[in-house]
């Protein structure tokens, strides 16, 4: 995370490898939870949405992952995604890692414009049942 007087401004996460986070435990958790407790349209096509974008991605291969990034509304045009991503950056020099990747969505996201902007690469987009979605791809240049 990020602190700027005393608050937190933002944070970032990451994961060297997304295999651990999407086994199949977490597809049984998820369906039973949505069976059990959680009934509604939108988790279930959540879940749906999610599945599909396994699918649509199966053929990447690369492990690491930007899972999550986030600036405060009134923080935003400070530079603070860019430290945020730069940090994460280090994180992955550090374990030797040479690209990772990062999906969003386009409709409640603006992650896309940080993105470009840092010079990802767009690879791929896919309709995830109305949501249009992205993979991006980051080379970390030595």
């Amino acid at each position: 995370g990020k602190i700027i007087d005393d608050r937190l401004s933002g944070f970032v996460s990451g994961i060297v490898d997304d295999g651990t986070l999407y086994d199949l435990k977490y597809y049984f958790w998820a369906g039973f939870g949505i069976l059990i407790r959680m009934y509604s349209p939108a988790v279930i096509r959540s879940l749906f949405r999610h599945l599909k974008r396994q699918m649509a991605f199966k053929d990447i291969k690369i492990k690491p992952e930007l899972l999550s990034i986030a600036v405060r509304d009134d923080m935003r045009g400070r530079g603070i995604g860019t430290s945020l991503v730069n940090a994460l950056d280090n994180y992955f020099r550090e374990r030797n890692i040479k690209v990772y990747k990062v999906y969003t969505d386009m409709l409640y996201s603006t992650g896309s414009r940080l993105y470009e902007k840092l010079g990802f690469e767009l690879f791929r987009e896919v309709d995830l049942f109305g949501l249009p979605f992205r993979l991006y791809i980051r080379n970390l240049k030595r």
